[in-house]
């Protein structure tokens, strides 16, 4: 069963917000924020009725405050850009040779 949803004790006029609205405001795909959710590195969702669920805004913006400010720049060499799953702006993007059948 999911948790109530006064459950910071506060007055019950906590903003929720939609999967759409957490998308924009985190710059997540759909997939990522569930996947995130699954791994326990997100806020997990309210069920509101059979078919709407939201979340927490308090929650997804104390997320977004614990995440670093400027990750692209920590990212210098290709090794670091794949360990975080960001390409490194900086370098150019590597091609792959022409194939022979290509030539």
């Amino acid at each position: 069963m999911d948790p109530p949803l006064n459950t910071n004790g506060n007055d019950s006029n906590e903003e929720l917000w939609s999967l759409k609205l957490v998308m924009a405001r985190t710059g997540l795909s759909r997939s990522t924020i569930y996947s995130y959710v699954a791994d326990g590195i997100f806020p997990a969702q309210r069920r509101l009725g059979p078919r709407r669920i939201a979340w927490l805004a308090s929650e997804v913006k104390a997320w977004i405050a614990s995440r670093p400010r400027q990750q692209a720049l920590l990212v210098k060499s290709t090794g670091q850009a794949q360990r975080y799953g960001v390409r490194n702006c900086w370098e150019p993007v590597p091609h792959a040779p022409p194939k022979k059948s290509d030539i």
